[in-house]
């Protein structure tokens, strides 16, 4: 260590605390304690002892335990001189979250990252970009780093698991700040071992060890001193000093990867066509979170989408290198041409992430974090682009600072605004941390239905453009919904936990189809609820190795024929059914025709509830289930539910009623937008405050008439500034809802004289004497 470090006496306490204890026993302790939920505020200061142990001679001593965390916290606590961070709740490794990788779902350690899972799947996406290159110069790439970083988390989750308190206790209030493990975790982090990283489970060993021989380090080649800047272990999983060989903590692993992956880039360029994949994913991811048909084949440096509809304007860019401030200033520079009141936005692609920003005319959001931002608007693009407007515009004042843009996000997602209305102001104004990792709570609530996906070969819910998420309607457990628009049409699926349960409804987009996309999502949703409703349904769809089905259904406009060689013994009156069965993958595949789906004016019901049966027994014995209903009870079980679909006819037919006019989902943001909107329109007229009664405030020229020719004039301009066109269009509108509205009003009253005195009559009865008096004159 140099002697002009100032770190020298601080050191010196952490000498001092660990020459009572035998190295052995405080690797372990320390080991235990950074992977626990328990301790993770002070995971920067307990990997510094860590780190300082590992590099002192080992010794024999007494063996530390329990009782001796707090003194060596304390001794960690006073060489760092750093207090711990208490403006976020740490993520915990309980929650059981996931990440997928080579079609492998793998247990994370969120450790001292702020938001995990969106790196890792920048890191994913850059790995497919440059591991072709990196494989020729290195003999890995970033692929084969993340696998073994993901095996230790993995392993070392699983294994620890066991010995932690449930999530929501490890850290009983938010406002408490603990660190304490059990001997139970230090007894499993004793048992953890190296072997989980071994080339023998690997789909490449060659790569797997040329990428494991880099993660290793010489105990004498890490310079083992905090910087702010960097890891303090920087691209590490194994650590050797030539005798012994330790595991870095599980709770480093992520940031190991970020560390190589930032290394390799740094000595190895990607080449020209590896950045050219990287934007095309983007630009492709874009587009699917905006609903747009297609993507750019071939997207220049600085991508550029417009969504008039929603008064976006969108520049995409992607960089592998050390530019991207660059870069996105470049991109806010060309979108500084676009009209006023549209949101700018500018979406970035890319291991690296910004972080504090402050906001004037032009947002920044990682693809990742803009995939999370759609999850929690439930793919409401309206949503979306009125949190733009909001930030891009500021109304109040001149800039708005956030430390986290995901903080900015749930911050005006809760509140349906970050300013109030009110008159402009010089100065800024900064978002409140929201306190917690909101795309780890995510997963956290989707694990359980995240890993019934990826058992039947589905995407994660984070890649369905709209995901819902409840608690069953029906039974226990939660159920998903999810909806995703593919060149094959549009695929729904209705998920249940309990039982085990994915239907995946494929739907039809010839209009000769029977069935719409709500009837179709109706009927996966009946067959969820009936057998979710009933015990022994439940039970009897649960495979024994709680495995999920897999029901998948389609519709053809071509009825069913029985095959060739069976149609002389098939009765006349006999229904031909098309059904696939695999028994392995348990998946079933029912193909309704017109035939099948007119017989649900009948029998359709018990016929669908037969198919499921024989389904369902074969899985069960396939997968060597026991004591599984028998036809008649399931029947008995499943006729007594109401049917699940059924087809009403009546002469003449008339289409069920739809409303022309409506407000997006997003209705308290829309509102306290109008709010603004209104309130500069009045503010700019310069119309009195107050409260007027009478001719004063109804009269022709008086505040009521006043109020509405600002507003009027407000809407007029927001709209000929966006499109003048809308003008017009939005007149005529209004004029077909008022005579929509006076039309339904002159036919009530045509009922009702139609129909006699009697409603008159009752409507009379309802009266009395001692009804209240009339309202009193208008008030504005």
């Amino acid at each position: 260590m140099p002697d002009n470090d100032r770190r020298q006496e601080d050191i010196s306490v952490l000498d001092q605390a660990l020459e009572l204890y035998s190295s052995a026993s405080v690797l372990t302790l320390l080991r235990a304690a950074l992977e626990s939920p328990g301790c993770a505020r002070f995971h920067e200061h307990l990997l510094l002892i860590f780190a300082r142990s590992l590099a002192a001679p080992a010794r024999d001593g007494r063996a530390a335990t329990v009782r001796d965390l707090p003194v060596l916290l304390h001794a960690a606590l006073q060489a760092a001189r750093r207090g711990i961070t208490t403006h976020r709740f740490p993520n915990s490794p309980a929650d059981a979250v996931r990440f997928t990788l080579k079609g492998r779902r793998y247990l994370v350690h969120p450790g001292d990252l702020d938001h995990p899972l969106p790196v890792l799947r920048s890191l994913r996406d850059t790995a497919d970009a440059v591991d072709n290159h990196l494989i020729q110069v290195r003999g890995f790439g970033i692929d084969d780093v993340l696998e073994l970083a993901l095996r230790h988390t993995d392993h070392t989750v699983a294994c620890l698991a066991a010995a932690w308190p449930p999530a929501d206790e490890a850290e009983p209030m938010r406002g408490q700040i603990t660190c304490e493990v059990s001997g139970a975790e230090i007894t499993a982090a004793a048992g953890l071992g190296i072997d989980h990283l071994t080339t023998a489970a690997a789909d490449d060993p060659e790569r797997t060890t040329a990428a494991l021989a880099y993660l290793t380090r010489n105990l004498n080649e890490l310079p083992l001193l905090y910087d702010p800047g960097l890891p303090l272990l920087g691209p590490t999983l194994l650590i050797s000093d030539g005798e012994r060989t330790v595991p870095v903590p599980a709770s480093t692993a992520l940031e190991a990867v970020t560390a190589a992956a930032a290394d390799l880039l740094d000595a190895h360029p990607a080449p020209p066509e590896a950045l050219m994949q990287l934007r095309r994913r983007a630009a492709t991811r874009v587009a699917g979170l905006l609903g747009l048909d297609h993507a750019p084949a071939e997207p220049e440096e600085v991508c550029r989408i417009s969504s008039l509809s929603h008064r976006l304007e969108i520049a995409i860019v992607a960089t592998l290198g050390d530019d991207l401030a660059v870069l996105v200033e470049k991109a806010r520079t060309e979108l500084s041409s676009a009209p006023a009141g549209t949101g700018r936005l500018v979406i970035y692609a890319g291991p690296r992430f910004l972080g504090r920003e402050v906001i004037t005319d032009t947002l920044y959001v990682h693809v990742e974090e803009l995939t999370e931002i759609f999850s929690a608007a439930g793919g409401d693009l309206t949503k979306v682009a009125l949190w733009v407007l909001e930030l891009t515009e500021h109304p109040g004042c001149d800039a708005v600072a956030y430390y986290d843009v995901l903080d900015a996000w749930t911050a005006w997602s809760m509140k349906a605004a970050l300013l109030p209305p009110g008159p402009a102001g010089e100065g800024g104004v900064v978002v409140e941390p929201c306190g917690w990792d909101v795309s780890w709570e995510r997963a956290a609530l989707w694990a359980r239905t995240d890993d019934l996906l990826a058992a039947t070969g589905l995407p994660p819910a984070i890649d369905w453009a709209d995901c819902r998420l409840g608690a069953a309607s029906e039974g226990d457990g939660q159920w998903a919904d999810l909806r995703q628009r593919l060149n094959e049409g549009i695929v729904k699926a209705c998920i249940s936990t309990h039982p085990p349960l994915v239907i995946v409804a494929t739907l039809d987009c010839d209009e000769r189809a029977l069935l719409d996309e709500a009837s179709l999502a109706g009927l996966a949703d009946g067959i969820r609820g009936t057998l979710a409703a009933d015990a022994s349904l439940t039970q009897h769809s649960t495979l024994p190795d709680r495995r999920p089905v897999l029901l998948h259904l389609t519709e053809t406009l071509q009825p069913h024929r029985p095959a060739a060689d069976l149609a002389p013994e098939v009765p006349d009156d006999a229904l031909a059914l098309q059904i696939g069965l695999d028994e392995e993958a348990a998946r079933i595949d029912l193909v309704l025709d017109p035939l099948f789906l007119a017989r649900f004016t009948e029998d359709g019901h018990r016929v669908l509830g037969l198919v499921l049966n024989h389904t369902i027994g074969r899985l069960r014995t396939a997968h060597g289930a026991k004591n599984g209903l028998n036809q008649a009870d399931f029947s008995n079980a499943w006729d007594a539910a109401v049917p699940i679909l059924a087809w009403y006819a009546g002469d003449p037919y008339a289409p069920p009623p739809a409303p022309h006019h409506y407000l997006p989902s997003s209705t308290p943001h829309v509102r306290v937008r109008a709010l603004r909107v209104a309130a500069d329109a009045v503010r700019a007229a310069g119309l009195p405050a107050g409260t007027f009664t009478g001719r004063e405030a109804v009269g022709r020229e008086g505040h009521a008439s006043q109020l509405l020719t600002a507003l009027e004039d407000g809407l007029t301009g927001q709209l000929r500034a966006h499109r003048p066109d809308l003008v017009p269009a939005l007149v005529r509108h209004l004029n077909a809802a008022l005579a929509t509205r006076t039309e339904g009003r002159r036919e009530s009253l045509t009922g009702l004289v139609h129909a006699g005195g009697k409603p008159w009559q009752e409507e009379a009865e309802r009266g009395s004497p001692t009804a209240p008096p009339p309202p009193p004159p208008c008030n504005c």
